[in-house]
């Protein structure tokens, strides 16, 4: 089983935490998926055999919750396909929340 923290600068809440489990959860070898909102992280506990972290990197790029680059800062936006608003609970990053 191989385990995985991943940096997602786009989760600003509970609608993002929701769309990035439910995307994720139901991947074959997917077995936990976590989301820590404050600190923009996704956490993953499944089988390289059975799926990619390239799969899983695609599969949240499509949701419009890419990944940053491990040499990224960990402020810095990430371009993606919804319009956002990047920036903190007060200023959501998310395109529900800027609603």
């Amino acid at each position: 089983m191989s385990q995985v923290e991943l940096s997602v600068p786009s989760i600003s809440c509970g609608h993002c935490e929701r769309t990035i489990v439910g995307a994720l959860q139901p991947l074959p070898g997917v077995q936990e998926v976590s989301v820590d909102i404050a600190g923009r992280k996704v956490r993953l506990e499944f089988d390289a055999e059975q799926v990619s972290l390239d799969q899983i990197e695609a599969i949240l790029a499509e949701e419009d919750y890419p990944v940053a680059p491990e040499d990224a800062p960990q402020d810095a936006p990430v371009g993606v396909a919804l319009p956002m608003i990047v920036g903190d609970a007060e200023s959501p990053s998310c395109a529900c929340c800027a609603i």
